[in-house]
C-alpha cells in the first residue's frame, strides 16, 4: 500500500540534508534539494518540500509543476528569489488535456508555503492564481513581488510581516485576504485602484509607519 506523508511533514527540519527514496516509489522523487510528489495518472506534480537547509539563493519552479504544497519552503533561510512563471499549465485527464483552467484547477501556493523565508527578496507570481493563508507571512526582507491582477485568490496574513513599502492593488480580485498586509512595519502607502470591490477587515492593520490609503472608487 502507499505510505500517506502529509503536507509539512519536514517543516521545521533546518538540518536535513538529504531524502532516501525506495527505487520501487514511484510517487516520490528527490533531486536537488527539492522533493517532489508526482500523481501520473492525473498528470500532477507538486513540490513537496524544499529542503532548509539548501544553500541556493534562487529556485525556479519547473514548469510541469502544478501546485506548491503547504509549507513546502518553510523556513529556508537561504532562499533570496522564487520564480513562477508558467504561460500556460496542462492537466491531463485520462489522457485529455485541458488548456483552459478554471479557478479550482489554478496554480495554488500552499498555506504557508515560504513562511519564515528570511532572506526571500523577490518574487515572480504572474503565473499564480491562488495564494493559501500565511504563504509568505514573516518573509522578512520580501519587498518586490510581481501579481497577475485578475482573477486571484489571496487568504488571510498571506504577506503579513513582509518587508513591503508601497502596495497597489488592481485588477479583478476574486479574495483579498484578512490581515493580508497586517505587520508590515516599512509599509508607507496602499493604493485600491477602482476595480476592487472588496477590502476585507484588517488588511493593513498594525503597520505602524504607513501614511497614505488612497481608494480610487
Amino acid at each position: 500500500s502507499e505510505m500517506l506523508v502529509l503536507d509539512g511533514a519536514f517543516a521545521g527540519c533546518d538540518t536535513l540534508e538529504n531524502i532516501t527514496i525506495n527505487e520501487n516509489n514511484s510517487c516520490f522523487v528527490f533531486e536537488d534539494d527539492v522533493l517532489y510528489y508526482v500523481n501520473e495518472n492525473l498528470g500532477e506534480k507538486s513540490i513537496y518540500c524544499f529542503l532548509a537547509s539548501s544553500d541556493k539563493k534562487i529556485f525556479t519552479v519547473p514548469e510541469d509543476i502544478t501546485e506548491i504544497n503547504d509549507y513546502a519552503f518553510y523556513n529556508c533561510k537561504n532562499l533570496e528569489e522564487i520564480v513562477i512563471n508558467i504561460e500556460r499549465l496542462n492537466f491531463a485527464y485520462g489522457g485529455l488535456k485541458v488548456q483552459k483552467l478554471s479557478m479550482d484547477e489554478a496554480f495554488t501556493i500552499g498555506e504557508g508555503a515560504f513562511k519564515g523565508c528570511e532572506n526571500l527578496r523577490r518574487a515572480d507570481l504572474t503565473s499564480v492564481y491562488v495564494i493559501e493563508e500565511s504563504a509568505f507571512e514573516d518573509c522578512a526582507n520580501l519587498k518586490n513581488v510581481t501579481f497577475n491582477c485578475n482573477g486571484c485568490r489571496f487568504g488571510a496574513r498571506a504577506f503579513a510581516n513582509t518587508g513591503f513599502e508601497n502596495i497597489v492593488i488592481k485588477g479583478y480580485f476574486i479574495e483579498l485576504g484578512k490581515e493580508m498586509f497586517a505587520d508590515c512595519l516599512n509599509l508607507k502607502s496602499v493604493e485600491f485602484k477602482e476595480n476592487v470591490e472588496e477590502i476585507p477587515a484588517d488588511i493593513v492593520a498594525n503597520c505602524p509607519s504607513l501614511e497614505r490609503v488612497f481608494v480610487s472608487r
